[in-house]
């Protein structure tokens, strides 16, 4: 599984009392801790209109970007204002399942906790706003899909919004060039990013260079190396004496689980994703809508993803 395909996989339901699926564990959370340094170089900026979303609202809003990732949608949170008037300070609050991507967040000098998006650990009805960009596809199970929806919108203050991105199983052009699909007249956003998936449960890959590779961390949860290594050091070393490459590369990706594409002389993860059809994105707010706790204001197709915005509703639940 070492191309540029997505592959499909089938996820077992191994999920322990509380605890993150296996599957998320091995192919999100460990994934991203050894990929994070290169994954941060190549995210700049939050997407048109997720900062749109996030510069429109009122100075002074407390925001959790849930799942921020390297923290590329913080800026356009931490400067805010509607408009017509002066833009000023607001606050972001970050979470990620990733240890290193939090890392990241705290470096770059923005509050973060390293969290489950199923189990977020902010209080009820705090939050003037929420961001959960790129977040859904990477959860094994629909059980654990509307719950992070009802928690991302147990955030919310009443008449509080949320914005929701998951990528899009329609990765077509003709896909952007769709009319938003209810609740909205404007029309959706046409980017896309071109891969094919032979279904709804896959294995993508993201592939570091071997002279990029960046596998550091400590505690529990850093790649199996061990605590503050720096593997892209190791790899030059015996690239240096063996003068053997791929076998370096090789040896460098079984020990963290990956595998190694000679060809292109880089390490190849697989990261789990579940990509969503069109419509299957709004039905997780189902259960919500029907206790009559937040309402679907809009929704639509941007950047290869499926959208929407939830708004808290006032005497709900």
């Amino acid at each position: 599984m070492s191309g540029r395909k997505a592959t499909a996989f089938v996820a077992a339901a191994d999920e322990g009392a509380g605890g993150t699926p296996q599957v998320e564990v091995e192919h999100v959370q460990r994934v991203y801790d050894c990929i994070a340094r290169s994954w941060h170089g190549t995210r700049y900026k939050a997407w048109p209109r997720v900062e749109a979303f996030a510069r429109a609202l009122p100075r002074g809003s407390l925001i959790a970007d849930v799942g921020a990732g390297n923290g590329k949608n913080l800026p356009a949170c931490a400067e805010t204002g509607v408009l017509g008037e002066p833009t000023g300070p607001s606050f972001p609050i970050a979470s990620d399942l990733s240890f290193e991507l939090a890392r990241i967040c705290a470096e770059r000098g923005f509050q973060v906790a390293a969290a489950d998006v199923t189990r977020l650990p902010f209080r009820t009805g705090a939050f003037d706003a929420v961001l959960c960009i790129a977040v859904l596809h990477h959860l094994s199970t629909r059980a654990r899909r509307e719950t992070a929806c009802a928690e991302c919108c147990r955030l919310l203050t009443p008449g509080g919004r949320a914005v929701f991105y998951a990528w899009a199983q329609e990765q077509e052009p003709s896909a952007g060039a769709a009319r938003a699909l209810s609740r909205t007249d404007d029309a959706a956003d046409g980017g896309y990013s071109g891969h094919r998936f032979p279904t709804q449960d896959v294995l993508v890959p993201f592939h570091v260079p071997l002279r990029c590779v960046d596998m550091r961390g400590d505690g529990e949860h850093a790649p199996r190396a061990g605590a503050g290594a720096d593997l892209s050091a190791a790899v030059r070393v015996s690239v240096g004496a063996a003068d053997d490459g791929d076998g370096a590369g090789a040896a460098a990706a079984r020990e963290h689980g990956a595998s190694y594409d000679a060809a292109k002389r880089s390490v190849v993860f697989q990261r789990y994703c579940h990509v969503y059809c069109r419509g299957e994105l709004e039905s997780l707010f189902e259960p919500l809508v029907r206790a009559g706790a937040v309402a679907v204001e809009q929704s639509w197709y941007d950047c290869g993803n499926w959208c929407a915005v939830v708004v808290r509703l006032p005497g709900g639940p």
